[in-house]
C-alpha cells in the first residue's frame, strides 16, 4: 500500500517539475557578465513582446533562501544545489511563528519528505490509531463508511487514483497526520515532519456528518475561549444538537454512546457560551451576585445531571471499570469530566466588590477537574501531553487550588481534610509536569511556578 501512494505523488511532482522548470528555462535572461566597467547596451527598437523579462530581486515568502533561484509549485519552493540537484522546502506559515509539538503544531521551517511518510507505521495502523484516540473525543467519521471508500480507493489502479475524489485524499491525510501525533516516534521532529505531509443535495448520512463536523468546531471554539479568554466565534448556527439521529454507534454503555458523548458536550458548551466564555471575554463579572451565582450553579448541576449514567458516575474505581468495558467511553467520560468542573471552578471562583470566592465549592470543582487529568494520564500515559488544552487546564486548576491553599483563612484547621486534599492535588501535578520537564520548558516552567506555593 505505501509504494503506489509514493509512486503516485513522485509521478505527479515530477510531471510538474518538468512543466514549472522548462517554462522557467524558456523565460530566463542570459546570465550577464559581472564587469562593473562593461558599457551599457543601447536602446533596441524590438517589440516589448520580445524582450526578455527582467528577473525580480525582491525577496519572496519562502522560508529560506529567499534569493536564490527557485520555482514555486503549488505551495512548496525547489531550491537548486550547487550539484544541481533539488530540495523540496515548505513555505512559511504566517499563522504560526513556533513550533509546538501538540496537536495544532505548524513548523515553518520544516522539511517534510516522502522518505518518513510511511516509516513509522503501516498507514492503515494509523487511521487506527486516529479512531482509537482521536474519534472518541471528535466522533465525526462513521468508521464503517469510511473504511469502505479507504479500500476501495487502494483497490482502484494508479491511474484511476489520479482522478479520484479530491476530498477523500485530503481526508485521508488529515486523519494520517493526526493520527502520528498518537505514535512514538525516535524523535520530535520527525513526528513533525511526518505529520504536517499529509453539496446541497446532502443524503441523510451526510448530513449527519455535517453536524458532527460542526460540534467539532463548536466544541473546540468554546473550550479553547475559555482557556484564552476570548470571545466565542462559533455563535451563530441552526443546527441543534437534537438534530443528531441514533446511530450504528460502535460502543454503547447504558445509554452512553457517540451521538450521547456529542449532545452532552453540545448542550454544555452552549451554556459556557453564554455565562462564561461572554463576561470572561469582556472582564465582567461571571455572576453579578451571589443569587446569580446559587441560579448559575444550579443550572449546571441539572445538565450534569441530564448527562447519560456513565459520563456522570466519576470515581477512579468506576473510571477504571469503564476503560476495562469501553476505552473509548472512558476517554469521553474525562474530557466531558474536566471540561464540565473547570467551567464550575470558575463560577465558584468568580469574585468581585460584591461577591467572595466560594472557596469550598472552588476547591470541590478544580478537584473533580484535575483528578480527570490524573485519571487520563493513569489510563492514557502516552496520550496526555498530546491534548494540550487537557493539560493547560490541569495546570491552571493545579494554580487556583494552590492559591487558595497559602491564602486558607486565618483559624482553619491545620489538618481539614478539605485543605489537604487540595495539597496532594498539587504535589502530583507537579510530579506529573516533572516526568517531561527535561525536554519541555513549558512543563518545566510549570512546576516553578507551582513548586512556589509547596
Amino acid at each position: 500500500m505505501e509504494a503506489p501512494l509514493a509512486a503516485q505523488f513522485g509521478q505527479e511532482r515530477t510531471a510538474t517539475e518538468q512543466l514549472q522548470l522548462a517554462a522557467a528555462a524558456s523565460q530566463s535572461p542570459p546570465q550577464q557578465p559581472s564587469d562593473a566597467h562593461q558599457p551599457q547596451s543601447e536602446p533596441t527598437d524590438a517589440p516589448d513582446s520580445a524582450k526578455a523579462p527582467r528577473r525580480r530581486n525582491k525577496p519572496s515568502l519562502s522560508c529560506q533562501a529567499c534569493t536564490n533561484k527557485k520555482t514555486k509549485v503549488s505551495g512548496v519552493s525547489e531550491t537548486e544545489g550547487q550539484n544541481g540537484s533539488k530540495s523540496v522546502e515548505r513555505r512559511q506559515s504566517r499563522s504560526s511563528t513556533g513550533s509546538s509539538p501538540k496537536l495544532l503544531s505548524n513548523v515553518p521551517f520544516s522539511h517534510p519528505t516522502m522518505s518518513n511518510l510511511f516509516k513509522a507505521e503501516h498507514p492503515f495502523s494509523l487511521i487506527a490509531k486516529y479512531f482509537d484516540s482521536v474519534d472518541p473525543v471528535y466522533p465525526m467519521i462513521h468508521r464503517e463508511s469510511f473504511e469502505r471508500d479507504y479500500n476501495y480507493f487502494w483497490s482502484l489502479g494508479l491511474s484511476e487514483r489520479n482522478t479520484s475524489d479530491g476530498s477523500l485524499v485530503a481526508l485521508i491525510f488529515v486523519m494520517l497526520a493526526m493520527g502520528t501525533q498518537f505514535v512514538d516516534l525516535p524523535s520530535l521532529e520527525e513526528k513533525e515532519q511526518t505529520a504536517e505531509f499529509y453539496v446541497p443535495n446532502a443524503s441523510a448520512p451526510e448530513k449527519q456528518q455535517r453536524r458532527k463536523v460542526w460540534q467539532a468546531v463548536f466544541l473546540q471554539d468554546t473550550f479553547l475561549t475559555v482557556i484564552l479568554k476570548l470571545p466565542p466565534s462559533a455563535t451563530h448556527t441552526d443546527v441543534r444538537p437534537e438534530g443528531l439521529t441514533e446511530s450504528d454507534d460502535i460502543s454503547a454503555d447504558h445509554g452512553a454512546n457517540d451521538t450521547s458523548f456529542i449532545r452532552s458536550m453540545w448542550t454544555l458548551a452552549e451554556k459556557v457560551q453564554n455565562t462564561v466564555c461572554t463576561p470572561r471575554a469582556l472582564d465582567q463579572p461571571i455572576s453579578p451576585s451571589l443569587t446569580e451565582r446559587n441560579r448559575l450553579v444550579s443550572s449546571f448541576h441539572r445538565i450534569y445531571k441530564s448527562f447519560p449514567l456513565p459520563f456522570r458516575t466519576f470515581n477512579e474505581t468506576s473510571i477504571c471499570e469503564l476503560a476495562r468495558r469501553s476505552r473509548r467511553l472512558a476517554r469521553q467520560t474525562l474530557f466531558l469530566t474536566s471540561n464540565y468542573f473547570h467551567c464550575l471552578m470558575l463560577i465558584h471562583a468568580d469574585e468581585h466588590d460584591d461577591m467572595e470566592c466560594d472557596v469550598k465549592g472552588t476547591l470541590e470543582a478544580a478537584h473533580e477537574a484535575v483528578n480527570s487529568f490524573f485519571l487520563f494520564h493513569t489510563l492514557f500515559d502516552g496520550e496526555a501531553g498530546v491534548w494540550f488544552h487537557f493539560q493547560h487546564r490541569a495546570f491552571s486548576e493545579a494554580l487556583v487550588i494552590a492559591e487558595l491553599v497559602k491564602n486558607k483563612p486565618p483559624g482553619s484547621a491545620a489538618m481539614d481534610p478539605l485543605y489537604l486534599n487540595a495539597k496532594t492535588d498539587v504535589v502530583k501535578m507537579v510530579g506529573i509536569l516533572q516526568l517531561s520537564s527535561d525536554h519541555d520548558i513549558v512543563a518545566r516552567t510549570r512546576v516553578s511556578v507551582l513548586s512556589k506555593y509547596l
